[in-house]
């Protein structure tokens, strides 16, 4: 049985690659920070070690530099998982037995690909093309599927349910099930019934908790015909959805049916043949998970109130980041095109340009800056103009320091 020593400090993680590796009949060990896998490793001798790059306690480069010194662990292959790392770093890497460098958030085919390369054993991944992203923003988990189901996705959704619904202190979980251009044939059923068993657990096993939005006849078919899922809604209607879930009746977006073709038409970014689905930060010690992002991050805060600018910014002013402010959307955009920003905070209501001006410069210019809206709107109001715009997160006013922490973490600290 070969052995893998995982270094990871994102608990889902490190728990979904114990469960796929246990699967393929690899024995697992898990090292939580950079010190832990130091030890792990000098004690386990593994045959393989997939690492994250930015680690606590003890960096990644000097766990590798450990294990060149040492003749018992020099031959051990590493793969090696990073969302930020300078392209000189790359090469002298090499030299340590790093075989591949996999961008977070990661593929699972691509890694299970670079472990089936290294031992020359076969891996099957269901590459049914798929897109899925899970985000929490104020009282609901916003799940959203578009293209088709895809088995190893929705293993994922899991851990990411399991994940947000820890991060956030959910006691009482709603979620939406947003479905764009999913169509059920019998063979795949089992797909949507593993997906459906995922939400209602997550919903503490409450069924009436979830909404799923599908323009589908079969999904809607199905969920009735199954005792288990009895009290789960179905709509193609986002505001009656929402009118559900947060327990406010119509307002003048409900019927936007712009909204809703870019919804059920899955508008949603990237390519749907790599799929995504992001796994990102532990509940506990946010400002922990902030500090293993690195010091190479760019903000920008784009609002007109001064005081939402200076809240943001000493929320970040222990870390060695960029932080760039501007009083409105217009001087914004006209920065842009010398700057390239690794998050957004982005007011609505603006003078001169307000926040979706910005939003539609972005889309048109094709700047794929995760963006987090800052809004005073309702709850149902900021919703269905952010679907609109294609954003997931948002913010509503007024922002707390730990709320503006956990989005950020969640956005930057991407596992998969």
């Amino acid at each position: 049985m070969k052995k893998v020593l995982i270094i990871d400090e994102n608990e889902e993680f490190r728990q979904y690659l114990e469960k796929k590796f246990t699967e393929l009949n690899f024995e697992v060990f898990n090292g939580v920070n950079g010190l832990d896998g130091s030890l792990k490793l000098r004690k386990v001798i593994p045959d393989l070690i997939v690492m994250d790059y930015m680690l606590t306690r003890k960096s990644s480069e000097e766990i590798l530099i450990e294990k060149e010194a040492n003749p018992n662990t020099s031959s051990i292959p590493v793969i090696l998982l990073t969302s930020r790392i300078d392209k000189s770093k790359i090469v002298e890497l090499a030299k340590y037995g790093v075989k591949k460098i996999l961008s977070k958030p990661v593929k699972i085919d691509s890694l299970f690909k670079g472990v089936s390369e290294i031992f020359k054993i076969e891996m099957e991944v269901d590459d049914t093309p798929c897109i899925i992203e899970a985000n929490f923003n104020d009282e609901i988990i916003f799940i959203e599927i578009a293209r088709g189901l895809n088995t190893e996705k929705i293993d994922i959704l899991q851990f990411r349910l399991n994940e947000l619904i820890k991060i956030y202190n959910i006691a009482h979980p709603k979620i939406l099930l947003m479905m764009s251009n999913v169509e059920i044939e019998d063979k795949n059923i089992f797909k949507l019934r593993n997906l459906l068993d995922i939400a209602v657990k997550s919903a503490a096993e409450k069924p009436d908790q979830i909404m799923i939005l599908t323009n589908s006849g079969a999904i809607k078919d199905y969920v009735k015909s199954v005792p288990e899922f009895k009290g789960i809604k179905t709509t193609n209607n986002l505001g009656d959805a929402l009118d559900v879930l947060i327990g406010k009746k119509g307002d003048a977006y409900a019927q936007d049916k712009v909204v809703e073709d870019n919804l059920l038409g899955a508008k949603l970014s990237g390519n749907p043949q790599e799929g995504k689905i992001e796994m990102r930060f532990e509940a506990e010690n946010l400002f922990r998970q902030l500090e293993t992002i690195g010091n190479n991050v760019k903000i920008a805060i784009v609002d007109d109130d001064f005081v939402i600018r200076q809240l943001v910014k000493t929320v970040f002013k222990s870390l060695e980041w960029q932080l760039d402010l501007y009083e409105n959307g217009k001087k914004f955009v006209e920065a842009l095109p010398g700057n390239k920003y690794d998050l957004v905070f982005l007011d609505v209501m603006m003078p001169e340009l307000d926040g979706f001006g910005v939003l539609e410069y972005m889309d048109r210019e094709k700047i794929n800056t995760p963006v987090i809206i800052l809004s005073a709107l309702s709850q149902k109001e900021t919703v269905l103009k952010a679907v609109k715009y294609g954003v997931r997160s948002y913010m509503s006013k007024p922002l707390k320091p730990d709320a503006i922490k956990r989005k950020t973490a969640e956005i930057l600290n991407p596992g998969f």
